[in-house]
């Protein structure tokens, strides 16, 4: 992060330097106008006149706001993007050490708003507010110096006029935008959470003729947001007329004040040119600074978004070291329990097992009789109420995750398939695993024969969710993994879900072939799968 603070830092003296280059290049170009014109009134002052200097000073100044102008973009912008960047893998880090379950209460869309649009909102801050904000008050330090040259009065006046006018612009920006700024990225970000939920939904939608009522929902929302955009428009038109108004004034009277003191010999009129042509530069400066201010309350939103998420507290943390020695690898469940609300309705109550290493188990029961509350226990996605998990002696929530890693391996009942190929799925479980070997495991699981049909093979794109294949071809892409990481321990979640009951005694005998020498468990209801084990835990 030291590197980026030199980029910002660089970034903000750059700005301040193409200000000032403008400013002079304003200033000097009317003085040499004015002067060059005054000179030729008379042939004496014309051949004395020196218009090299002034002349070169234009071109330099000029020259160095051309440069410091693009060097400020590139600085600023790199370091802004690459401090974004930054915020979304720390972002993503946070999220990562959330339980699954944690993540399914944030909606998709809320979750994608925090990532892209709220972590983008928050470059407003230094590239629109401070960056132009702090600079402007250099400036205007600057600027009042060279007018007391010139004029005590007029540096002390501007100086208080122009801070007074920033003091006004903040707190109208304050009053009028904040909340409606606020309010309009709470209404975008609601819009934008609408129409993801829409297209993902849109089997749904249309099945059960729904789509004239979402269009109505998303139409009061359009609406909601134009009137937003409207009022923040009509807010910084305020405004800016509000600038506009207070900087010629300040401009006039200081013109005026100029006049006046050059009827008292105090100043002549190429000096008055550069004064208010350096004011009326200095002033462009303050023109983006209202739309900036307009936005603070988007970017205040956003940035309490983002603080919201990475303040949920994990449910659970493994510890990142421990002197645990792995030499057993038999499950031990000892008197187990887990409720979700913490009253008396356990999911599970009260289990005990023991699964020695090696064994192969089936987890049955009805739905809702805790299978998957068991794996997702063990998988450490949460924590029990009571009881203990161990591998041999050693509790399994001591485990570091490495430990943990290395010996288990589990497939959810709803597994996920990335948008890319089949390949690059697989691999997930395995970045070492060569062609032959992801073959081999679409074989164990009853899928070559398909596979190898397709034209890409394994280079086929399987879509979102694996949706260009069947749920059954899917459900076993997933478990193609758990053959590619041949953990110690597996354990699937319904794995024969969607599958005919051919296909299904293949492929279970199949996996347990593959798995003899591991430990083996399956959670599911599905008598053919059942039948299939020796070993059966009834929940």
């Amino acid at each position: 992060m030291g590197s980026f603070k030199l980029w910002l830092i660089g970034g903000f003296i750059l700005f301040c330097l193409t200000g000032a280059a403008g400013i002079a290049l304003m200033g000097l170009s009317g003085w040499f106008i004015s002067a060059a014109a005054f000179a030729g009134l008379t042939t004496v002052t014309a051949a004395n006149f020196n218009y090299l200097l002034p002349g070169a000073g234009v071109r330099l100044f000029a020259f160095i706001r051309i440069l410091a102008r693009y060097g400020e973009r590139i600085v600023n912008h790199q370091a802004t993007f690459h401090i974004l960047a930054n915020i979304r893998t720390w972002l993503f880090k946070k999220l990562s050490r959330l339980s699954p379950l944690q993540l399914t209460i944030i909606k998709n869309g809320s979750l994608l708003n925090r990532f892209i649009s709220d972590v983008e909102s928050l470059d407003n801050l230094f590239l629109r507010v401070l960056t132009p904000f702090f600079s402007c008050l250099i400036l205007l330090f600057f600027i009042t110096l060279m007018l007391c040259y010139f004029n005590m009065q007029i540096a002390i006046f501007t100086f208080i006029a122009t801070i007074f006018m920033l003091i006004l612009l903040f707190w109208l920006m304050l009053k009028l935008g904040r909340k409606l700024s606020k309010d309009y990225n709470i209404a975008l970000t609601k819009l934008r959470e609408t129409i993801t939920f829409s297209c993902e939904a849109i089997k749904e939608i249309t099945i059960f003729n729904a789509i004239d009522t979402q269009t109505k929902y998303v139409d009061t929302l359009l609406s909601l947001i134009s009137q937003k955009q409207l009022k923040l428009a009509k807010s910084l038109s305020f405004a800016q007329a509000v600038i506009t108004l207070f900087s010629g004034s300040v401009v006039i009277i200081t013109l005026v004040t100029s006049i006046m003191a050059t009827l008292d010999h105090h100043l002549n009129g190429a000096n008055i040119a550069l004064i208010i042509l350096s004011l009326f530069a200095f002033y462009e400066l303050l023109q983006p600074l209202p739309m900036a201010l307009l936005s603070l309350g988007k970017t205040e939103h956003a940035a309490q978004n983002i603080t919201n998420l990475t303040q949920i507290k994990p449910l659970f943390i493994a510890p990142e070291h421990n002197q645990i020695t792995l030499n057993n690898f038999m499950l031990n469940i000892k008197q187990l329990s887990f409720n979700y609300d913490k009253t008396t309705n356990y999911a599970i109550n009260n289990l005990s097992l023991d699964i020695p290493f090696g064994e192969h188990v089936i987890i049955s029961g009805a739905s809702g009789t805790g299978k998957t509350t068991l794996i997702n226990l063990i998988a450490r996605f949460m924590t029990p109420t009571a009881g203990v998990i161990s591998i041999g002696q050693d509790d399994l929530y001591t485990f570091t995750e490495q430990q943990w890693h290395d010996i288990f391996c589990i497939i959810p009942q709803q597994s996920y398939l990335f948008d890319t190929t089949l390949k690059e799925n697989l691999l997930l479980a395995n970045m070492n695993a060569t062609d032959d070997a992801l073959w081999h495991a679409l074989d164990i699981c009853q899928l070559k024969s398909f596979v190898a049909s397709l034209p890409a093979g394994l280079n086929t794109y399987v879509g979102k969710n694996g949706e260009h294949f069947s749920g059954g071809q899917a459900k076993r892409v997933a478990l193609a993994r758990a053959v590619l990481k041949n953990a110690r321990i597996t354990i699937l979640d319904e794995p024969t879900e969607g599958l005919d009951a051919t296909t299904e005694r293949q492929l279970m005998l199949s996996l347990k072939q593959f798995f003899k020498n591991k430990t083996f468990i399956v959670a599911s209801h599905r008598p053919v799968t059942v039948a299939s084990f020796e070993r059966r835990i009834s929940l």
